[in-house]
């Protein structure tokens, strides 16, 4: 939901982040131009490729489980969208920010989670997935929300 200047969120959604946490942890980015679609907030996105010397460009992530993934949008409080050459901000991996995020099923607070970029879910990590955090509490079914701590370093696996 875009709101407007004289609103806030009076529950979490999807790509909500916990201010205490996220407030000093975004890196701004723009969207590369190759983005064919808008990117969502609390979507998890990789770092694109960039030749000229500006901000991080990013596009979102892809595969299931998604690989490479840099970072997740969150919730701003003009836009909820954001299209080829926008500027937005990343909640890095490993940036300590806590953001809220839909499960693909039932999770077990604790466990450590991997995105799955064509369904915008996270789930338990399997041996071999790129962890990008820990599920902070547990999740009964799909589509629950829950608080994801991004406390995982970029291409960390779920074996090491």
């Amino acid at each position: 939901m875009t709101l407007n200047s004289n609103q806030f969120l009076q529950s979490v959604e999807v790509g909500f982040c916990d201010r205490n946490t996220c407030c000093f942890n975004p890196i701004p980015v723009v969207v590369a131009a190759s983005q064919a679609t808008a990117i969502g907030v609390g979507v998890a996105v990789s770092l694109a490729t960039n030749t000229v010397n500006t901000v991080p460009k990013i596009v979102a992530a892809s595969g299931a489980p998604a690989t490479g993934i840099f970072g997740f949008t969150f919730i701003h409080a003009h836009k909820n969208a954001f299209a080829a050459n926008d500027r937005t901000d990343v909640l890095p991996l490993g940036s300590g920010a806590i953001i809220y995020l839909k499960a693909g099923g039932a999770i077990s607070a604790g466990a450590l989670l991997a995105y799955n970029a064509t369904a915008g879910t996270v789930g338990a990590a399997a041996s071999t997935n790129e962890i990008i955090g820990q599920a902070l509490i547990g999740a009964a079914a799909s589509g629950d929300l829950v608080p994801v701590y991004l406390n995982q370093q970029v291409g960390t696996k779920a074996s090491s």
